[in-house]
């Protein structure tokens, strides 16, 4: 997929939208971004505040009006809403979010289209939508709604759909129906790659886990979808506002320094799980591979890294980086979402999932080695503590307590087992069931710089063992 777009119309030079042109926005924008924000002057800080809130407004194609684009990730018989512009994004304030206005209904709009991605969607236009269960969703566009419709884009399981000002697609004359059909797909494209290539939330963020959370409701989605793009480090009341972690990694504060005021921007740690996940015996298993089979070890870790991501996603936490043949995952609560299980509980039902998922894939392996490896197997560390939480080249990391002892966790962890420390088992204690909780035993932990005389301890739970041959 290409990502840049040739624009033009007769008369009007060439305008070329690119992908890797735009600036970041709020929802990915590092702090770094946020103190030349404060840098600029009065004339320049409106401009760059109006891009932060919506990089792509100063996107054209071909002159055609798209008042929003919606992305949905296919989920077997259904769709998760994952992706939201519209058109008018540089301009609203969050104060006006707490009111029905044009941008939360077109968002309302956009969670009512998941159920119809189900079907082929290319094929369902906005007048049968309206004359429908969802015309209350439409009823904000007026008396010139017949003036609207939707046009339908599809790449791999992604969905993406985009409202339009069919009036200017030249509906008279068949040449010119053709090239708005063209300019639509141009803009869709753009904006799948946009998604794809530069926004965090495609790469590290668990999309359709929050899908799920904010369950339709209007005011979660308003504060998923906008309040995030509308994210500024000295907006006041914060606290009641859903922030991205990295986004409440930010920490503002203006200071007096004689006549003059400092805008000052310093990170400050957030409440993190981290989860580190580790194939052990990985390269004794490739020493025992059959010629004819060593090309498929390459695909195997693939496929290792690929579950251990996925399952990360499931359950609500965010993919930091691969480790090669392991990954690193972190969790936080979202509790401004209305959220019921806490990032500790899905942190742990992670872990225990992928080392199941993960065990089945190892026991596959085994049957082809020259001779079995037994120590074969994924071992997982989890911790609770602080973290700062940066973005960096459209990717998410958490730096901190919580990583570097989830790390040397799971270097003491044993084959197919959660070794957690002693603090979170604590407080995870009261968020699982008696029967699991048994099955945990202390284990002792012999860490780097660690004084084996000291005799620190957490607890390990085994997981894959019924699963073996």
């Amino acid at each position: 997929m290409p990502n840049c777009f040739l624009n033009w119309s007769w008369g009007v030079l060439p305008v070329v939208n690119l992908v890797s042109g735009t600036c970041n926005g709020a929802e990915s924008a590092s702090i770094r971004d946020w103190r030349d924000y404060f840098e600029c002057s009065l004339g320049k800080k409106l401009v760059r505040g109006g891009k932060l809130q919506d990089p792509l407004s100063y996107m054209s194609f071909r002159g055609q009006t798209v008042h929003a684009v919606f992305g949905y990730l296919r989920n077997g018989g259904s769709a998760d809403l994952v992706y939201f512009w519209c058109r008018g994004l540089s301009q609203l304030r969050i104060e006006s979010l707490v009111s029905e206005n044009y941008e939360t209904s077109l968002l309302r709009l956009a969670s009512m289209l998941s159920d119809v991605c189900s079907v082929r969607p290319k094929f369902v236009q906005l007048r049968m939508i309206w004359e429908g269960k969802f015309s209350e969703a439409t009823d904000f566009l007026g008396p010139d709604r017949d003036t609207f419709d939707l046009y339908w884009y599809e790449s791999n399981d992604l969905i993406l759909a985009c409202l339009y000002d069919k009036d200017e697609s030249g509906q008279t004359g068949r040449s010119k129906d053709r090239s708005s059909s063209s300019t639509l797909l141009e803009c869709l494209a753009f904006h799948c790659d946009y998604f794809q290539l530069r926004s965090v939330l495609s790469n590290s963020a668990p999309m359709r886990y929050l899908n799920k959370v904010l369950d339709s409701k209007p005011d979660r989605l308003v504060k998923a979808h906008l309040e995030t793009k509308l994210f500024k480090p000295d907006t006041e009341n914060r606290e009641k506002r859903f922030e991205w972690p990295w986004q409440r990694s930010i920490k503002y504060e203006l200071e007096q320094l004689g006549s003059e005021q400092c805008h000052r921007l310093e990170y400050r740690p957030v409440p993190t799980v981290s989860l580190v996940a580790d194939l052990r015996k990985s390269t004794r298993a490739l020493e025992q591979l059959p010629s004819e089979y060593v090309g498929e070890y390459s695909a195997f870790l693939t496929a290792i890294v690929d579950i251990a991501k996925e399952t990360i996603f499931e359950f609500g936490g965010f993919f930091d980086k691969e480790t090669g043949d392991g990954i690193v995952g972190h969790f936080v609560d979202f509790t401004q979402l209305g959220e019921i299980d806490s990032a500790r509980k899905r942190a742990f039902h992670t872990a225990e999932k992928m080392i199941q998922d993960i065990n089945l894939k190892c026991v596959s392996l085994q049957k082809k080695l020259h001779l079995g490896v037994e120590g074969l197997g994924i071992s997982v560390g989890v911790h609770q503590q602080d973290a700062v939480w940066v973005t960096e080249a459209d990717q998410v990391r958490a730096i901190g307590p919580s990583v570097v002892l989830a790390a040397r966790l799971c270097g003491d962890a044993n084959r197919n087992s959660i070794f957690v420390s002693n603090s979170f088992f604590e407080t995870l204690h009261h968020e699982l069931p008696s029967s699991t909780l048994s099955k945990f035993s202390k284990k002792e932990y012999s860490g780097k710089e660690h004084d084996p005389h000291v005799g620190l301890y957490g607890y390990q739970i085994g997981i894959g063992e019924a699963l073996e041959r």
